[in-house]
């Protein structure tokens, strides 16, 4: 991502509360403080796209069932999960 200024808290807590705007977890008034916030720094407002980009990609993508590591197969000869001849 981008890294932001040590001393540049309003950048800062913008960023954090990204995170939470996008899960629908923030406060009304940090929605409109980070709204605010994104209307006047372009900064901020490319990183807020990027993760919103990287949520969406996330949240679209398939999810895979876990496999244990006594069901890997080592031979190639199929998905984990494919009957064995």
């Amino acid at each position: 991502m981008m890294s932001l200024a040590v001393g540049d808290s309003a950048c800062a807590g913008t960023c954090r509360a990204v995170s939470l705007v996008l899960d629908g977890e923030a406060s009304a008034a940090d929605v409109l403080a980070v709204a605010a916030h994104l209307r006047r720094c372009d900064r901020c407002r490319r990183f807020a796209s990027a993760v919103a980009d990287l949520a969406f990609t996330l949240r679209a993508a398939r999810l895979e069932r876990p496999v244990r590591a006594g069901q890997l197969q080592m031979s190639g000869d199929g998905p984990p999960d494919a009957p064995r001849t």
